[in-house]
């Protein structure tokens, strides 16, 4: 009996661990989100008028907003997973029994796990390809730019067991 609520008390332990780093890393995605919107909406706004008032566009600068834009579709696209702000189409799933609806909730979500660890492994092995390659303009490499796939898989992974051990602990959706 006392090995039963050790083992109880350790997984509780893992999972309040589990939720803690889902809500930090949700408090890191919102900020580097809204930072890297600002630098581009500025950065924008720079080069319209560095290149049709000034006439001397800036050479670095459509470089820095592309990289910029794929950090914030990749961390936006996790970001929106953990606010569970993605569309979903349950016109098939609302039909169903509660009892049907929550197992296939529940693959789902191993499905996208699954997702999230190619992610991780491919994404990884992919920018340290890239790690020597340099960018056009700007002095870093493109392992910077490409890091972030592996990243905010590793961040839809964390967001997806929470929500997934959440899901299974309350019972249903």
């Amino acid at each position: 009996m006392t090995e039963d609520v050790l083992l109880i008390n350790e997984i509780e332990n893992k999972i309040s661990l589990l939720e803690r780093l889902n809500s930090i890393i949700i408090k890191f995605e919102k900020t580097v989100l809204m930072f890297l919107i600002l630098e581009m909406v500025v950065l924008a706004a720079l080069q319209i008028l560095s290149r049709f008032v000034i006439k001397k566009p800036i050479s670095w600068s459509e470089e820095l907003l592309t990289y910029s834009f794929i950090w914030v579709s990749f961390l936006g696209a996790s970001f929106a997973l953990a606010k569970n702000k993605h569309f979903e189409v349950d016109l098939f799933t609302s039909k169903l029994c509660p009892n049907i609806r929550r197992i296939i909730f529940i693959a789902v979500k191993i499905l996208m796990i699954i997702f999230t660890i190619l992610m991780i492994k491919d994404g990884y092995r992919f920018a340290s390809i890239n790690r020597f390659q340099t960018m056009s303009v700007m002095p870093f490499t493109m392992f910077w730019p490409c890091i972030v796939v592996p990243l905010s898989g590793f961040f839809m992974f964390i967001h997806l067991l929470t929500d997934l051990y959440s899901n299974i602990k309350q019972g249903g959706e």
